[in-house]
């Protein structure tokens, strides 16, 4: 659904700045807007177990003055996981190996996938973990 929206608004705005004439539309939940033969609608149903993320630069290049790595704290239904670099390349100034977290809603719980087992010769994880991130895990 959300890349149909997507797909719609992005023709719009093209088909706009095509013909010269182009406007900025913002709606809010609930909200629809019909344009010639198309209706776009704010229907967001994921309300109340949507994910809250909050970023924040893990790896800095001070010279250049700009985030090279972002982690993200994601949290739902009041629990937490963190995306973050886990194995980083220092000379290419990059991530070999990002932490994933996956959020089952209707389980409240999030699994969070790490490398167990990093090759740093191939660049490449060899073993995955998955941990179960719920509100009876263990608390650090």
């Amino acid at each position: 659904m959300k890349n149909i929206l997507g797909v719609i608004v992005v023709s719009l705005i093209f088909c706009m700045v095509e013909s010269g004439w182009a406007a900025e539309m913002r709606i809010r939940l609930g909200e629809s807007v019909r344009v010639g033969d198309t209706t776009v609608m704010c229907d967001d149903r994921s309300v109340g177990n949507a994910p809250v993320i909050i970023s924040d630069c893990q790896y800095w290049d001070k010279y250049d003055k700009r985030c090279l790595f972002e982690k993200r704290t994601v949290s739902a239904g009041g629990i937490e996981c963190v995306e973050e670099c886990q194995h980083w390349d220092a000379y290419e100034k990059n991530c070999e190996y990002p932490t994933k977290c996956t959020n089952y809603p209707d389980q409240n719980l999030f699994v969070r996938t790490t490398c167990e087992l990093f090759d740093p010769y191939e660049h490449v994880c060899r073993k995955i973990k998955e941990t179960r991130i719920n509100d009876k895990s263990p608390r650090n």
